[in-house]
């Protein structure tokens, strides 16, 4: 492990921050480095060759139907509000962000939706400056649906995996959806089922 990790505390969970490749593609690294295998395997100029295809990939997305829906990955980007700015704004147009993934842009969590929704993952980011989560809640319905898990923390622009230290000492960088760490990040952005439950049950009553 490189003398880059760092371990820090979060909501009484002992993390580690894991290296990762800080290139224009620092996000995507960090996000496949959490579960993939076969990246961790690779040396340095295979992992980011990985990541240029994987870029490719995602750029040839963002007009595909999602499901059998009429809607499009672009218009899942922040919950459909790049889709409105694009109105008035050029920057903002699907042309814009199909060329930013094809060449090597600069981009962090622009594409958080598109990222979650193709891989099928649960994407969590935390703000390491601050020790907070980081999340829009008018956003995080889309990024977060009870499945398997990546925690990714940031810091000066720079993006990590985060892994969870176990009793055993085991690190956890692919999360079950239930695992307790998940479950108590997760609680704080989007209720528990059975609390709505029963806010609603009340309402009936009255």
């Amino acid at each position: 492990m490189s003398a880059k990790n760092k371990y820090i505390s979060f909501k009484n969970f002992k993390l580690v921050k894991i290296a990762t490749i800080q290139d224009n593609s620092r996000f995507l690294h960090a996000f496949i480095q959490a579960f993939d295998r076969g990246y961790l395997s690779m040396v340095m100029n295979d992992k980011k060759e990985l990541i240029k295809n994987l870029r490719l990939e995602l750029s040839n997305k963002i007009l595909e139907k999602i499901d059998s829906s009429n809607i499009i990955y672009y218009d899942y980007l922040f919950n459909g509000k790049i889709k409105q700015l694009a109105r008035s704004n050029n920057n903002y147009e699907k042309t814009i962000y199909i060329n930013n993934l094809k060449n090597d842009y600069n981009f962090v969590n622009e594409y958080n939706e598109l990222i979650s929704e193709i891989f099928s993952k649960d994407i969590y980011l935390i703000d390491l400056d601050n020790n907070e989560l980081f999340v829009d809640k008018t956003v995080a319905k889309l990024t977060i649906k009870e499945r398997d898990s990546v925690v990714i923390g940031f810091s000066d622009g720079e993006y990590y995996t985060l892994g969870l230290i176990e009793p055993d000492k085991n690190i956890i960088t692919h999360f079950s959806a239930y695992n307790s760490f998940i479950t108590s990040i997760r609680e704080t952005i989007i209720p528990p089922y059975v609390e709505e439950k029963k806010i609603d049950e009340k309402k009936v009553e009255g």
